[in-house]
């Protein structure tokens, strides 16, 4: 019996589409930022998605973050899943960049401050803020104490979790080069350098150390076509945005 994990980053957020230029800002968990109208129909899309190939959650989860749970109610809307058996948990939160949110990135990152990230980018971390293992730590025990652990496995069991794009980045990290590779944690940090687009899919499977190929797979990665529907354009994530409403 196996453990279907489904992980999906929320939609464009406001803080998202600000997010450039010299006026970025540094963002990080950002609790109250709403999805933007582009995020919205993301989520519709990434919703419709799952109801077309017939997923279905025995349990979702989602970060208490605004975004994340405006996406989560929005999928659940579409493949019949029960809003009111949405969960949150706080392990799902986005990385805490501390006393460095909302500030402006021309005036943090100086180059000595970015040669200190680069020099071990999974284990530093910003002022009150968590590095990005403890990060990954946080979102692997979270699922292996209530999917795993908690559970016998006796029958498949399909989860779904709402979050955000570097923790999806951290938990594949740890995952694929800890759990699958057995590789040295340091070089874990290559993983991190991957992409996961807004309403995104990733998928991995666990099974039993008591069955044949036991251990975690990975099934996809930043799993977008879907968001072609909502305006995604391969040229660039700010280019050529055209709105397109899908019908819930």
């Amino acid at each position: 019996m196996t453990l279907d994990l489904y992980l999906f980053r929320h939609g464009e957020s406001e803080l998202n589409v600000k997010d450039i230029g010299n006026e970025a800002t540094i963002g990080g968990r950002s609790p109250h930022i709403n999805l933007s109208e582009r995020g919205i129909q993301q989520a519709k899309a990434l919703g419709h998605e799952l109801k077309r190939r017939g997923t279905s959650f025995d349990y979702l989860y989602s970060s208490p973050t605004v975004r994340a749970e405006h996406t989560a109610k929005i999928v659940a809307g579409a493949i019949g899943f029960p809003a009111d058996k949405i969960l949150t948990s706080e392990a799902l939160h986005e990385v805490s960049n501390g006393s460095w949110e909302g500030k402006l990135k021309k005036e943090v990152y100086t180059p000595e401050v970015i040669a200190q990230i680069n020099a071990n980018n999974w284990q530093f971390i910003p002022p009150n803020g968590e590095s990005q293992q403890q990060v990954a730590n946080r979102m692997y025990d979270f699922i292996y104490q209530n999917f795993i652990e908690k559970k016998d496995l006796s029958s498949n069991i399909s989860v779904g979790l709402a979050t955000h794009g570097t923790s999806m980045k951290d938990l594949r990290a740890l995952i694929l080069f800890r759990e699958i590779m057995g590789v040295d944690e340091n070089l874990v940090r290559n993983a991190i350098r991957s992409t996961i687009e807004n309403c995104a899919i990733a998928q991995f499977k666990y099974i039993p150390q008591n069955q044949k190929m036991s251990g975690w797979h990975e099934i996809s990665w930043n799993d977008h076509a879907h968001l072609y529907e909502s305006g995604f354009q391969k040229e660039g994530y700010y280019s050529g945005r055209k709105l397109i409403k899908i019908s819930a």
